[in-house]
């Protein structure tokens, strides 16, 4: 979901390893849902980096779904969660409402940004009174196209104060934050906080 080399050939699925110093802040704020949680799905797994950062919080009662829709990233996933876990290799937008338990407290990922709309809707959907929270750059808060959604479902935004590197070979050119939903609910303004990235 990186902005480097904009223009040039996007990756495949538009995927971009998550950088643990981008995960670490946002956890200090969501331990208290992660460790009670029933039910965690990761929409966009890719190599585990999230599952990964989040695996000492989550507590043995919750049930863990990891999706990743290229075959390659899902066979090398290499993390083992000490609880239930279910695996799938597929299209998140794909999957039916149904195949999730009812109770998803929580939807973490950090998705292809051309379809984060799409993909945030989806979470909604299938965690309705869930958190999601993404990871976004900073100016997904502007567009007219998201902007009747995100009118009528206001985000809190927890920005990252450094760039964070999703190439290894430096940062991009734009802000990044951690974007959280209640659900559905509906609300016309959210919490904005700068994390702390010592």
């Amino acid at each position: 979901m990186s902005a480097t080399n904009r223009g040039a050939l996007r990756a495949p699925n538009d995927f971009y390893a998550t950088p643990a110093t981008a995960i670490a802040p946002i956890l200090k704020v969501l331990a208290p849902c992660i460790e009670i949680a029933q039910g965690i799905v990761e929409p966009c797994a890719g190599d585990g980096a999230i599952l990964r950062a989040i695996e000492p919080m989550v507590g043995a009662q919750s049930f863990v779904h990891a999706i990743e829709i290229d075959r390659t990233r899902f066979e090398k996933l290499a993390f083992c969660l000490n609880h239930k876990q279910k695996s799938h290799c597929e299209d998140f937008l794909a999957m039916a409402p149904d195949r999730f338990e009812p109770n998803i407290d929580l939807v973490i990922t950090n998705p292809p940004y051309g379809l984060a709309i799409e993909f945030i809707k989806k979470s909604i959907e299938i965690a309705p009174a869930g958190l999601i929270v993404f990871l976004l750059r900073l100016n997904f808060l502007e567009g007219l196209a998201r902007a009747p959604f995100l009118r009528e479902h206001a985000p809190d935004v927890y920005v990252l104060p450094r760039r964070p590197s999703f190439t290894g070979k430096g940062t991009d050119a734009t802000a990044y934050a951690w974007f959280v939903w209640q659900g559905r609910a509906v609300r016309t303004s959210g919490r904005l906080e700068v994390l702390d990235q010592k």
